[in-house]
This record gives C-alpha cells, sequence and structure tokens, in this order.
C-alpha cells in the first residue's frame, strides 16, 4: 500500500495549475485534485506507470468522417507494464464513449465487430472483446449510421466463471481512446437544382404536363452520378390539410409519356448527374409543386420520407390549363414518328407543328405552314444534302420551302448532324400565327459506327494498333480499341462473368475455331468487353497481325517452289491465252498451297510471264521463261521384254525417269492384227495372242511385231512411239524402241 502524497499547486493567468512527478516502477496511481478549502468540490483522474506505452490504438482506416453504413477499423497493441514486451492472448474489451452510463435515447448507432455496445445499466452492458496475437496486436472495426462516437479499448478483467470476462468499463480500468469518428451519408452535403422545362402553365392530360429537369453534386460541386432522387409534390408531404394537388407523375417509356405513375416517384441521375421527371393533371385550375430529395438514413435510398437534414429543393410550382395554341416548335421526323436520332441512308423531314402551352403538336389546328424559311447549319464531320444541295461541314445553306418542310440526308452513308432554323408564318383563314427562328437538331450515324452499347462478332482483331472490328452479320463496323487509349479504363469478362486480363482476351480471339461473340459497352470512361460466346458458329476472327506473318512465310515458301524454265506441255504454236492458262496451272501444281493466290501475265518480253503470289497482304513475284513444245524422246525410255507369268503372253515394261511419264493408245501393227492383241496397265503392255489365232504370244518364230503407243510427261507433249520386236526361228527376241515415223 503507496503512502498518500498531498501538494499544492498554484494556478496560473488561465486557471490552469501543474504538477510533475516520477515514478521508478510498474504501478497505478490515483489522482485527485480539489480546491483549498473546500473538499467536497474535486476531481479525480489515473495515472498507469510502465515502461513503455503498454495500450494503443492506431487507425487502420484513415479518415475521421465515414459514409453510413461503412466501417474504420483499429488496431491494438499491448505490452507488458514492467518489460515492454508485447504480450499473447490479452483480452480487452472495446466500446465507444458515448453509449456507456448514458440514458437509452441517447444511444449512438454504432457497432463494434458486429456488436452493439452499451453500458447502461448492470444488466444492459455489452462490448466487443479482442485478444492480442503473438505481436501482442489485434484489431476491431466499428461501423454506425448517423452517429459520432469516441471509441475506447479497455482492460476486460477476468469474472469467477473460468476463460470469462466482464465488459464493465470504469474510469480507473486501463484505457486508451482514439479520436472521434463521425458516421454520416456524404450525400447530406450534395445539393440538388430542380428547373422547369417550360412556362408556369402546362396543358391537361397524360400526353401533355410539364417536364422537370434534376442535376445533383456533391460537396464539391462536382456532378454526382447514379445518385437516386426521390420525388413527390410538396402539397401532398407539407402537412398542410389546405393544400392538395390532383396531379401525377407521368411514365415514361422509350421516350413516350404512355399514362400516370402515381404520387412518389424515385429518379436516378445519369453520368451528368441529370436527371428528369414529367407531371401531369386532367384537372383544369389544378397545381402542383414537385419537391425532390436525396435519403440519407436508407440503404435502399429510397425509403419514400423527407427528414429533416435530408438535401432537398423545391421546384417552381406548375399550373395546369385546358389546351390552347401557345406557340410552335420545328420538329425532325423520320416518316411519321418524331426523333433526333438518325441512322445514314434515312432521311429526316424538318417541319413546324403548332404547339400547346405544354410544347406539345396540336392536332388538327385549322393552320397551315407554307414558304417556310429553313437556315441549314452543317455541325458534323461529314456532308449533307438538302433536296440537291450538298452541304460541306460548318457551311450554312438557306432556303424557301414552299410546302413548308425540308428532306435531309447525309453523303455516302457517313455520320453527320445538323442544327436547322425555321421561320415563317402559319395561316387559318385570315388569322396568322407568325413563329421566328425556331431550332431543331438531326444526328446521323453511320451503320458502321458502333453505339455505346452493341453486341456482334468479332471479324477481325490487330493486336498492334489493339484495335477489333465488329460485325452485325452484313455489315463491318469501325475498328475500336480494346486498349491502350489514354484516360480511359479498360475492362474484360468471360462468357461466366470473371475477370479477364488483357492478354487473355485477346488469346480467347487467337484461340477460336469459330466465331466470338462480345458485348461493347461504353460508360464514361470506362470500356468493357464481355464474351458472350466462344466457337458457338461463324467465322473465326481474323489475326490481322498474326496472320500476315503467316501469309508472308506462305507466300515466300510457294516463290521458292516456283520452276524459273519450267517445260509446259503446250506446243509452242498454242494461244497466247492457252500458253497463259498453262503457265499458271503449272505454277498452282508447284506450289500445292490453295491459300496463296496466283496470277500471271505476258510480259513485253515474249514467252516470258510474271508470276504474282498473293495471300492476305503479303505478295511476291517471279519471272519465268518456260520451254512449250517439249517432246518425250526415245533416248528418255527405258523398256524390257519378259514372258508373263501365264507362259504364254509377252509383257512389255515402259518406263521413264521423267516426271509424271504415262503410256496410252496402244495398238499393235495393222500387220501383225491376226496374230497379236495388246493391253495396257500402269505403263505395261501385255501381248497376248489374238482371238482368231493358235499360236501363243511365246510360240511366235521368225516374225517381227511391231506395237505403237502414245507417250507424254509432266510438261512434255504427246509423241508416238513404236516398240519392234524382232523373232527368229528359235524364239530370240530383241526390242527396240523408236519414234513412230511420221505417214
Amino acid at each position: 500500500m503507496k503512502t498518500p502524497v498531498t501538494v499544492e499547486a498554484v494556478t496560473n493567468e488561465e486557471g490552469i495549475a501543474t504538477y510533475s512527478y516520477t515514478r521508478y516502477a510498474a504501478t497505478n496511481d490515483t489522482v485527485t485534485v480539489y480546491a483549498n478549502g473546500d473538499r467536497s468540490k474535486f476531481s479525480t483522474g489515473y495515472v498507469f506507470w510502465a515502461v513503455d506505452q503498454t495500450l494503443t490504438i492506431t487507425e487502420v482506416t484513415t479518415g475521421d468522417t465515414i459514409n453510413n453504413g461503412a466501417n474504420k477499423t483499429y488496431k491494438v497493441t499491448y505490452k507488458h507494464p514492467e518489460t515492454g514486451r508485447p504480450v499473447s492472448g490479452k483480452v480487452l474489451n472495446v466500446s465507444v464513449l458515448e453509449n456507456i452510463d448514458v440514458t437509452v435515447d441517447k444511444l449512438q448507432n454504432v457497432t463494434v465487430n458486429g456488436v452493439a455496445v452499451v453500458q447502461t445499466s448492470e444488466n444492459n452492458m455489452r462490448a466487443a472483446q479482442i485478444t492480442t496475437d503473438s505481436k501482442g496486436e489485434a484489431t476491431f472495426t466499428i461501423s454506425g449510421s448517423n452517429a459520432t462516437v469516441t471509441p475506447v479499448v479497455f482492460e476486460a478483467a477476468s469474472t469467477n466463471v473460468a476463460n470469462t470476462y466482464s465488459p464493465k468499463y470504469t474510469a480507473d480500468t486501463l484505457q486508451a481512446v482514439a479520436a472521434k469518428v463521425t458516421f454520416g451519408a456524404i450525400q447530406a452535403a450534395y445539393t440538388i437544382e430542380v428547373t422547369r422545362d417550360g412556362g408556369e402553365t402546362a396543358a391537361t392530360g397524360v400526353l401533355n404536363g410539364r417536364k422537370y429537369n434534376v442535376v445533383v453534386k456533391d460537396k464539391d460541386g462536382k456532378v454526382a452520378a447514379n445518385e437516386i432522387v426521390n420525388v413527390a409534390f410538396n402539397e401532398d408531404i407539407d402537412g398542410v390539410i389546405s393544400t392538395v394537388t390532383s396531379a401525377q407523375f407521368v411514365k415514361i417509356e422509350n421516350g413516350k409519356q404512355v399514362g400516370y405513375n402515381g404520387k412518389k416517384i424515385t429518379v436516378t441521375t445519369n453520368a451528368k448527374g441529370e436527371a428528369s421527371f414529367v407531371i401531369g393533371s386532367d384537372a383544369v385550375n389544378s397545381y402542383a409543386t414537385p419537391i425532390v430529395w436525396i435519403d440519407i438514413n436508407n440503404q435502399s435510398g429510397k425509403d419514400a420520407n423527407l427528414d429533416k437534414g435530408e438535401p432537398s429543393a423545391v421546384a417552381p410550382i406548375s399550373y395546369f390549363q385546358a389546351p390552347y395554341l401557345d406557340g410552335s416548335k420545328l420538329v425532325s421526323y423520320k416518316g411519321t414518328t418524331e426523333t433526333d436520332k438518325f441512322v445514314s441512308g434515312e432521311t429526316a423531314t424538318f417541319k413546324v407543328q403548332l404547339t400547346n402551352q405544354s410544347g406539345k403538336v396540336v392536332p388538327n389546328s385549322g393552320y397551315t405552314t407554307k414558304d417556310v424559311t429553313y437556315t441549314v447549319y452543317n455541325t458534323g464531320a461529314n456532308n449533307v444534302k438538302v433536296g440537291d444541295v450538298e452541304i460541306a461541314p460548318n457551311r450554312v445553306h438557306t432556303l424557301v420551302a414552299a410546302n413548308g418542310e425540308i428532306n435531309v440526308t447525309t453523303v455516302d452513308g457517313k455520320s453527320s448532324s445538323v442544327k436547322v432554323l425555321a421561320t415563317g408564318v402559319a395561316k387559318d383563314g385570315n388569322k396568322e400565327f407568325a413563329f421566328t427562328s425556331k431550332e431543331a437538331t438531326a444526328t446521323f450515324t453511320s451503320t458502321s459506327e458502333i453505339p455505346n452499347l452493341f453486341t456482334g462478332d468479332i471479324h477481325s482483331f490487330d493486336t498492334d494498333k489493339e484495335t477489333v472490328v465488329f460485325t452485325d452479320g452484313s455489315v463491318l463496323k469501325n475498328a475500336v480499341k480494346y486498349a491502350g487509349e489514354t484516360g480511359k479504363t479498360y475492362v474484360y469478362r468471360n462468357v461466366n462473368g470473371a475477370p479477364l486480363s488483357k492478354d487473355q482476351f485477346v488469346n480467347i480471339l487467337k484461340g477460336a475455331t469459330s466465331g466470338v461473340k462480345v458485348t461493347y459497352e461504353v460508360k464514361d470512361n470506362t470500356v468493357t468487353f464481355y464474351v458472350v460466346s466462344v466457337n458457338a458458329g461463324g467465322t473465326k476472327p481474323v489475326d490481322i497481325i498474326g496472320d500476315k506473318a503467316s501469309d508472308a512465310t506462305a507466300v515466300t515458301t510457294a516463290k521458292g517452289k516456283v520452276t524459273v524454265t519450267p517445260n509446259i506441255g503446250l506446243l509452242s504454236t498454242d494461244t497466247a491465252e492457252n500458253k497463259r492458262l498453262a503457265v499458271q496451272s503449272n505454277v498452282v501444281t508447284e506450289i500445292n498451297d490453295s491459300s496463296v493466290t496466283v496470277s500471271v501475265v505476258e510480259t513485253s518480253t515474249a514467252g516470258t510471264y510474271t508470276v504474282t503470289l498473293t495471300k492476305g497482304a503479303s505478295t511476291a513475284t517471279v519471272n519465268v521463261t518456260p520451254k512449250f513444245g517439249q517432246k518425250v524422246t526415245a533416248e528418255s525410255i527405258t523398256s524390257s521384254l519378259a514372258v508373263n507369268t501365264n507362259g504364254k503372253d509377252l509383257t512389255l515394261n515402259i518406263g521413264s525417269a521423267l516426271a509424271g511419264f504415262t503410256i496410252a493408245n496402244v495398238n499393235p501393227d495393222i500387220e501383225n492384227a491376226l496374230d497379236i492383241m495388246t493391253s495396257v496397265n500402269n505403263n505395261v503392255i501385255t501381248i497376248a495372242k489374238a482371238p482368231s489365232a493358235s499360236t501363243e504370244a511365246v510360240q511366235l518364230i521368225e516374225k517381227t511385231l511391231k506395237v505403237y503407243f502414245d507417250a507424254q510427261a509432266t510438261g512434255y507433249v504427246k509423241e508416238t512411239f513404236v516398240a519392234t520386236i524382232t523373232i527368229d526361228d528359235v524364239t530370240n527376241r530383241t526390242l527396240a524402241i523408236t519414234v513412230k515415223p511420221s505417214p
């Protein structure tokens, strides 16, 4: 037991008194401070002495403001007070000071490691318990919503139950406190702008109404994309019984107003932080005031209740009256459909239409618009045509349309755009309605351009340019980058939606044996390629670079096989075209590669031909000077005569070293027709007795047999030969092969 020490300290001009002392052992002190002469007014604190900081908290997740529902992680370190070494297995409690010794209505909405920490009474006490590892460290995570808290870690006291520790916090417990952290919606600092598109009086009816535009920005003034905005009518939620409205929101499908959509809706901002909605009413003399807000106390973002502190804005009021003629507008049509988007080949027809107070076309107004003056600005990158007049980019053309309308198209199916102004007078008998400088635009998109969302087959890819070319089955689209564009993020997904690297995506294209279908999507600066199917039919993608290398190899190989002075089995007296075709046929046979295209033209030097070999973008040429009219000679023929294995016939073998050597049209001389007959198979002539003869061929004596045959070889003209067999009186036979004499 330590001896109490009492000392006096005097406050300075700020009312602060200080006292310092030193301990040389690990121990704890209780320090009580009171004013001289009044012991009833005091304050107590606690000092924990150690060789090093025993208990510390450090941030893992930085920042003192966290979005609702997110979390912040801390690391705790515990060291032995006497040795300063990390302690393993130390159990510690974690809570927040704001939830300790308060009434339940003051509790902050936070959890620590999933535990809703609280200490309001002995019967309502919970803390998150953590245990240090071999490094003396442990972590905890705190999460909350619309709360500001101070995390506290304190020593857990053991209980009478084995391995059980009390969650109770007391001021004299060893503890460490972190800085305050606030959980709130980042959207709480957002701003909303809402504007009415048109005047305050709108026409009744679901097809009329009034459009409103919304812009959402974050605390830094940057647009907030993909933000959910709640929309209602102030008359319905302001709590004032006397303010009511019959207005409803209008449902929009494919750009058309199709029906009413209730009293409360949500809209989502686009990449520019913009959204819009339309209100309408069937009741004359009704009115409505839209109010928009961002929900910050519900994770869905749409609990349909406007709470205090949520970003909100009240829109300008709209009044509803029966439709009446109020103005005019210039409209572009595709046929009878109003649109400002066209594809190449389509015609944009511009007409002036009279409108009601909602800006909608008044049907059957009785007015006609003729002799309208149109001014057409080409705001695109390619030429457009107005009637027969062609307008270049950044040029203007003015004309008067006697029938009140003009037709605009693009030139050569290319993309472009126009801005059109119209001025004129609408007439109904003696009544006139003048309109001035009404403006409309139209955009023409080439069918070869690829939109921001497109699904099609990959026709080809270029690994040097890092581009792919899509096809929709009939039209090749313009090449798009699959990587390498500054400021763009590229994402690739396989057929199961799993991430791919760029190389893995390219390897799918390279390895395909048939078609590869891919969805291409562009959102802001992110370009995503979703592989839909692989090898599901169709044509495999063309590898521009890979095929270029293989094409060059194929052409080089083919060139090496071409003979520059070939023998062509065609007479030199044949026609020039037949000789050219014969040369081409000879080259096709020599290279033996159907993927290489062969073309042949005769040069200015008669008898010399230029052969061009082509595959893809690779080509090679070689000049050949063929020899026409070359014939097989007797010297190039080999022959032998033997007795057939049947012992009756003679076998005459005819051969040659020439490629493609064959014989045909084998016949005996007419003088031998009564003695022998002949047949041929694979250049082997069989000589047998004639049907009317009684002597076998092997038994013939004192005879001269002549057998005629045609012989030819690859590149050689056909020649006729005679095989002369001389037989003496004892069946000795001699053989000679000579060219058949001309008659």
